[in-house]
């Protein structure tokens, strides 16, 4: 489930977005001991210039909403210092040279910029949005969709933390073969997403998975059509979290199986563009690349939380909303990882998240930090809110704040 708005993964953007929004939402202070108050330049500039730069993007009553939210659900609560702290901790270990140039890429609409409108879609539709108008055949995915945050929220609360940023920093740092590469390797989650968007393009897919046929043989269940595909995934899923599983089972098992119900039914190009999006699965799954004990670990304790098969069934929305704009969105994604500002932020990323995979303390204080914003009742007046806050410059003016705020924290000088 990737983001609805342009934000910061490290824990200090969350803080950063609190700081402002707590500060400028009705002109009080946030009541917590602020690393930089005052108006003295300090290690990560000030609040005073974060604040300031917000009041020029966006009025104060753009800010009041989501301000009331952060303020009642992190401050009140007490998260928010304890995020201020891991971040601060985080900022000691992992300077963010550079990232303030990245973020201002993202001002420009550059590099995950790109990505940003059709995040802000999927939040749409998590909420059932007016800001998602539905196709006459799309109506099937009307209503709100808050199942798979849910899931989420439940996996967070109950796996263990470092274990999910364990696969996180791997995702976002494990290169696989590239025989067209000059390097002869590629980022794996960029050639990931590469084969993705070459089978989801493919016209004939969305009516595919509309008549899809699947038979549960532990339940004696018979499925068609998003069923059919949830079960299916899920199975799959299951084969690949197994404590035996192995390359092997994943040739003789997984990939003939995928073949079995969905390959044969695509015309021959089709299918061979399923067959390398396994192939590049298969790659990124080898033993030696560290990604599969976390990913396994992650499935069997996410798995345990779906038991309505929310994640799978929003999958089948996803390929099959063309409101979504998903085309576009799975064309540019790949490429976008490897931009300049894409690249340096997922880098960053990638090193924070490392950090608190080794450090389960840390990994438990920013996952409890953040789970009050996912409580179903908080996730939806959340999602409304931000959806309500398109349009007006609002997410603009924290990347400008943001810059200015790591760009002291680096030693650059602010803009």
């Amino acid at each position: 489930m990737a983001q609805p708005r342009p934000t910061f993964r490290a824990p200090l953007g969350v803080g950063l977005l609190a700081v402002a929004l707590s500060c400028g939402g009705n002109n009080v202070d946030a009541p917590y001991n602020a690393p930089n108050t005052g108006e003295n330049t300090g290690r990560c500039g000030t609040l005073a210039e974060a604040k300031a730069t917000l009041k020029a993007s966006a009025t104060r009553a753009d800010f009041i909403p989501l301000g009331e939210i952060l303020r009642e659900e992190l401050i009140a609560r007490g998260k928010f210092r304890q995020l201020v702290r891991v971040g601060l901790a985080l900022l000691r270990q992992a300077p963010p040279t550079g990232l303030s140039d990245a973020l201002r890429g993202l001002q420009q609409g550059e590099g995950l910029a790109k990505l940003t409108p059709h995040m802000a879609a999927v939040m749409a539709y998590f909420v059932g949005s007016t800001n998602l108008p539905l196709a006459p055949d799309e109506q099937f995915a009307a209503g709100e969709h808050l199942g798979p945050v849910q899931v989420v929220a439940d996996s967070m609360r109950i796996c263990q933390p470092q274990t999910a940023m364990e696969l996180l920093h791997r995702l976002l740092s494990v290169r696989v073969p590239c025989e067209s590469c000059p390097s002869g390797n590629r980022l794996f989650l960029a050639s990931l997403t590469d084969a993705i968007s070459v089978v989801v393009l493919d016209p004939e897919l969305g009516g595919i998975l509309e008549t899809l046929e699947f038979s549960d043989t532990s339940s004696n269940e018979t499925a068609i059509g998003r069923r059919a595909f949830a079960l299916f995934l899920d199975l799959l899923m299951e084969g690949l979290s197994s404590t035996s599983f192995n390359l092997e089972y994943f040739d003789q098992n997984l990939r003939v199986q995928v073949d079995d119900v969905i390959g044969r039914r695509l015309n021959p190009g089709a299918r061979a563009n399923l067959d390398a999006l396994m192939g590049v699965i298969r790659a990124g799954l080898d033993p030696g690349l560290g990604l599969i004990t976390p990913l396994q670990e992650t499935i069997r304790c996410m798995l345990r939380m779906d038991d309505n098969h929310e994640i799978a069934s929003m999958l089948f929305d996803y390929v099959r909303l063309d409101s979504l704009e998903y085309r576009d969105f799975v064309s540019n994604i790949a490429a976008t990882f490897e931009t300049g500002s894409g690249s340096t932020l997922l880098t960053y990323m990638s090193n924070v998240f490392r950090i608190l995979a080794n450090d389960p303390q840390a990994a438990r204080d920013v996952v409890s930090s953040v789970l009050p914003l996912l409580e179903r009742d908080v996730a939806r007046k959340l999602f409304r809110t931000l959806d309500g806050m398109r349009g007006k410059g609002v997410a603009h003016g924290l990347l400008e704040m943001a810059a200015r705020f790591l760009g002291g924290c680096s030693g650059e000088a602010p803009p």
